[in-house]
């Protein structure tokens, strides 16, 4: 019996052994490069808590394998060097091994390797989108210079259209292009689609100049409209789906924070928040399509109003979107004018901007307001 007993705690000793010291493959596929950069690794970093790399010390081109084990894997954010002086990244990475020696690298330049047992998942990645076709195309400017293109040439044929009527059918078949590619970017990427405007990444004045090109795609998809429904004619309707999922937007937030508030009832206030914006966006896409069918027939105004809808939700995403680019890009410079304006206010109301002293001897504080 006793040797029975042995034998299991020695075979599950064995188990145990093997499954802590397996290794998993995983391939270089650097998203915004041909390769990726490679740092030292130092065992005591799972303890210390921040760490802070310093130069590289060599490079990995994409297709290159490396090994990962889970069990001391250092899967954690790191400080990574930024383009500008005397700032650093907050990034993920990832313990490797290659030649026998162990490295740090960007978890996000790795991808797991077809040469795995079945049934293991990728541990290092959580986005499944990165990684894929369109996850590499949407990593270069490929789509974003067909975004600009495609929006300038819609705002060149509907000025023309203005004469020539027959050119109206390229507008909104160009700009739905262009806005495909604007939604599936944001698919695929998430807010990370706009890493080609991060000041982290690339000279500020990189950064300025894709803005203002950016800036001026927002502008174009807002006024080439205005063109095509001149071009047209009659009194065509845009505005109803956008006016729609504004509002039901608006009840979303407003069912969340009911919501947090009586949380025994949380997910049917929610879900009732969803149905009403449903609603909401079904209301303005049916209004739209009853005038637009009014104005130019059954066919085209249900063709008229399904684009009026695709327009108003790339619009919407494109105009977020700069936002958020704008704050991302400017954030330190809005802080930072934010915080002078706050400490002018409080400073105001605390620091008198003048005193005087009365002929009978009162002394008077003059406290004046700061308006921005």
């Amino acid at each position: 019996m006793k040797q029975i007993t042995r034998s299991i705690l020695m075979a599950l000793l064995l188990l145990l052994c093997g499954t802590l010291s397996a290794q998993y493959t995983y391939v270089v596929d650097a998203l915004r490069s041909d390769s990726t950069a490679l740092y030292p690794f130092n065992a005591k970093w799972n303890t210390d808590g921040q760490v802070h790399l310093g130069d590289k010390v060599g490079m990995l081109p994409n297709g290159t394998e490396v090994l990962i084990a889970p069990n001391d894997t250092v899967v954690d954010y790191v400080y990574f060097k930024s383009v500008r002086k005397d700032k650093e990244i907050y990034d993920g990475a990832a313990a490797v091994t290659y030649n026998g020696k162990k490295y740090l690298v960007a978890s996000s330049d790795l991808v797991m390797g077809e040469n795995n047992p079945d049934g293991v998942r990728d541990f290092i990645n959580k986005e499944e989108n990165y990684h894929t076709q369109l996850g590499h195309w949407y990593s270069t400017m490929t789509p974003y210079i067909y975004i600009l293109v495609l929006m300038l040439l819609t705002t060149i044929f509907a000025a023309i259209a203005q004469k020539a009527h027959y050119l109206s059918i390229l507008v909104p078949i160009l700009m739905v292009g262009a806005l495909a590619i604007e939604i599936f970017a944001v698919k695929t990427l998430g807010s990370d689609a706009l890493w080609w405007i991060d000041p982290d990444l690339y000279p500020m004045g990189k950064v300025i100049l894709r803005l203002i090109m950016f800036g001026a795609v927002v502008i174009m998809q807002i006024f080439s409209i205005r063109l095509f429904q001149n071009a047209v004619g009659g009194n065509l309707s845009f505005k109803g789906p956008l006016i729609g999922i504004i509002v039901a937007v608006g009840i979303f937030i407003l069912s969340f924070i009911v919501a947090m508030f009586w949380r025994h009832s949380a997910e049917s206030i929610v879900n009732t928040g969803l149905i009403l914006g449903g609603v909401s966006i079904l209301i303005g896409i049916l209004v739209t399509a009853i005038q637009n069918i009014k104005q130019i027939g059954f066919i085209s105004g249900i063709a008229l109003s399904i684009f009026a809808i695709v327009y108003c939700v790339g619009l919407l995403i494109a105009v977020v979107m700069l936002v958020i680019g704008i704050i991302t890009a400017f954030l330190e410079m809005i802080v930072t004018i934010g915080g002078g304006i706050l400490v002018m206010i409080i400073m105001s109301k605390i620091v008198p901007s003048r005193e005087y002293t009365r002929a009978d001897g009162t002394r008077v504080e003059v406290y004046e307001d700061f308006h921005v």
